[in-house]
């Protein structure tokens, strides 16, 4: 176990942590995603008190290690750095870096001043509480047909954090899973060139949150679900996959993130698409153990 923890919850004010603690839920719960959730708040928090400790100056001047590490990075200074080269270059390098900070500061102030100005329409609402079911005009739309291929409107994640929609979508598909003939199956290893059991787990990312067997390398399906043009895409061939749309669902095209893609408003939607989720399934296995044969 790490020496210290990676999260620390408070029972007298839990609800600051319970994004965290949901993740331990039964239905969702994920030994590798919590470890891969784990890695990155403890490499996040190390990196940050890092940087915080090189350029937050305050009263003082720069490091020797981050004066040093300036002049060599690019080539500025061909000499030796001995200690008299240091003094003179600290309270050089302490205005540069103050400058670039006050750049980088009136940047965002300058972008959130001009989002704030930007009117708002109901095209652009992001929290308004999600439909639960399709509107009149998509309702009429065939059960194949193709939305337009822009994602514009799709939020764009500058961090990473797994919402309890994200998880509530996790939760449908673990349990598709643990119902399905191949949850007692096991999935050969490119590593081992062994069979191990199969097991379903997620990972966020700031693109799309994945579901995937064993590593994630093995993905069955990606979803984005926090826009406002939310989808869902599978490994799976175009064919299959539009032969299993069900009726009034639609098709989108193909984006970096997944070739098949459907559109949905709710993680309620994926309840219905259970025979093109079992089709991933086992395309996933399929194609790990044609890679290793």
């Amino acid at each position: 176990m790490d020496a210290q923890p990676f999260h620390i919850v408070r029972l007298d004010a839990a609800d600051q942590g319970l994004d965290v603690l949901a993740r331990f839920a039964k239905s969702v719960f994920s030994a590798d995603a919590i470890r891969d959730y784990a890695t990155e708040l403890r490499y996040t928090a190390e990196m940050a008190a890092f940087l915080r400790k090189e350029l937050d100056l305050k009263d003082r001047e720069p490091s020797e290690y981050f004066v040093r590490w300036i002049l060599k990075a690019e080539q500025m200074y061909d000499g030796v750095v001995n200690a008299n080269v240091l003094e003179r270059f600290r309270p050089i390098a302490k205005d540069a870096l103050t400058r670039v900070i006050r750049e980088i500061v009136r940047r965002s102030i300058s972008a959130m001043e001009q989002e704030a100005a930007q009117p708002v329409s109901a095209g652009s609402i992001t929290m308004s509480p999600p439909r639960t079911s399709l509107s009149d005009n998509e309702q009429e739309l065939p059960s194949t047909a193709v939305a337009g291929s822009s994602d514009r409107l799709d939020i764009q994640r500058h961090g990473i954090e797994t919402t309890e929609r994200e998880l509530r979508v996790f939760e449908v598909v673990k349990g598709l899973f643990e119902q399905s003939p191949i949850a007692g199956a096991k999935i050969l290893d490119g590593a081992t060139r062994k069979e191990v059991p199969i097991e379903i787990s997620y990972k966020d990312t700031t693109g799309y949150f994945g579901i995937y067997f064993n590593k994630p390398s093995y993905w069955i399906m990606r979803v984005s679900i926090e826009g406002r043009k939310n989808w869902v895409g599978f490994n799976i061939e175009d064919s299959l996959g539009t032969s299993l749309i069900p009726t009034g669902m639609i098709k989108l095209e193909a984006s970096p993130y997944a070739d098949f893609r459907i559109q949905i408003n709710t993680p309620e939607d994926i309840c219905r698409l259970d025979a093109i989720i079992l089709a991933a399934f086992q395309k996933t296995v399929n194609d790990r153990n044609k890679s290793i044969t």
